[in-house]
């Protein structure tokens, strides 16, 4: 398995990718969203009930950034301090301890910040409407609400399905706290199933694709999502269940890759055949029978696997950066805008004012000065 040094440099590596692909997210919110749902699923590992090794242990704890962890948690205040849910023991060793409001703590902070500066945003855009079109056109409340808001969502769903599950199977304690972190995780389940009818609905008013599941697959994918936190809560005492489960998703998710024809997209699907051999690896953990030597051997790929997935994820943000930035380099500048009432005026007019003579009228020459256009005239007397 990795020694302490390498898991320090791997650690290293995962960090300095999240800071670099973090500020990204102004330009594509999906870049980081993507590489901490990876996250994600590496540190939901642990939640399988097999016995790791200690050092893939601690390499698989690096991933908890994808907890969002680095951020304060609502649940630290005293009044969820002696409240307890018994949870799985793998789960409650890393931090779920089974009651809704603790577990999605760091979560819930992010959503209230983000309800916080909506309001913000939309009274910046008011106050300031005249100042440009960035603010008279909506284009920062736009982008957070069709943008910003649905990838957030899709990257917080598995941690919300997590604690709500786990909250669902702890024991029927009543209190007003239990009480009220019940009624959240009714909640998110209930947000779960309105993002996704949403994504149904947007979906089958597109244009039909041909193979036909094309055009489904992001809605299957978001269904995908949904199992793996049902498979590892409700199937922990059948831990080659949990582990079944999950690479039979993989299996699923690729056969609807090649069958939907997206083999185009690379990186999807090398996700998922990587993911797909790291669940299959640790099967093998669950064995009674297995040597020492060998599940240090599994571990090591375990650990390379994890790796790879990473640096692929990243060199993609990077080259999707690249080419954005390309893209609007070579862009032609845009034309200045012409008022309204100068628009539809002829190039040029030629009157008649005596028998001998004519008047050129040339059009405006239109010099744009911030947002005045100043404009002189040009007028050509010819004679016979």
């Amino acid at each position: 398995m990795a020694t302490p040094e390498i898991q320090a440099v791997a650690a290293g590596f995962v960090a300095a990718g999240t800071s670099v692909v973090g500020p990204m997210v102004a330009v594509d919110p999906s870049l980081l969203w993507s590489l901490m749902q990876i996250f994600q699923r590496f540190f939901y590992f642990q939640f399988c009930n097999i016995e790791l090794l200690k050092n893939l242990k601690s390499f698989l704890l690096i991933f908890s950034l994808g907890r969002l962890k680095f951020l304060p948690n609502v649940g630290d205040i005293n009044l969820f301090e002696d409240i307890e849910i018994p949870s799985p023991a793998k789960s409650y060793g890393n931090g779920y301890r089974g009651l809704f409001l603790y577990t999605t703590g760091h979560t819930l902070f992010l959503w209230l910040a983000m309800l916080f500066i909506y309001p913000v945003i939309l009274l910046l855009e008011k106050k300031f409407s005249h100042k440009g079109r960035i603010f008279s056109e909506k284009m920062i409340s736009r982008k957070f609400k069709l943008e910003i808001v649905p990838s957030t969502w899709e990257g917080t769903m598995s941690e919300f399905l997590y604690a709500a599950f786990l909250q669902f199977l702890g024991s029927p304690i009543f209190n007003f706290v239990i009480f009220l972190s019940f009624t959240f995780s009714v909640i998110s389940i209930l947000v779960v199933c309105w993002f996704g009818i949403k994504k149904f609905k947007e979906l089958k008013g597109q244009p039909a694709s041909t193979p036909p599941i094309q055009r489904w697959l992001p809605f299957v994918e978001y269904i995908m999502k949904i199992g793996q936190p049902f498979s590892l809560v409700y199937f922990y005492n059948y831990p080659f269940h949990q582990l079944s489960f999950l690479w039979g998703f993989n299996i699923a998710v690729l056969v609807l890759y090649l069958v939907g024809n997206i083999r185009e997209d690379a990186r999807k699907i090398f996700g998922e055949v990587v993911c797909l051999f790291t669940h299959l690896l640790m099967t093998f953990f669950g064995y009674s029978n297995i040597t020492p030597s060998s599940k240090e051997t599994l571990g090591l790929l375990v650990f390379l696997l994890c790796i790879l997935v990473i640096a692929v994820e990243l060199i993609f943000a990077i080259r999707q950066e690249i080419k954005t930035f390309i893209s609007n380099w070579n862009k032609p500048a845009p034309k200045a805008r012409i008022p309204a009432r100068l628009k539809g005026k002829k190039q040029s007019s030629l009157k008649k004012i005596s028998p001998s003579s004519f008047v050129l009228d040339i059009e405006p020459e239109r010099k744009q000065v911030g947002r005045r256009i100043k404009r002189n005239r040009h007028r050509l007397v010819l004679n016979e």
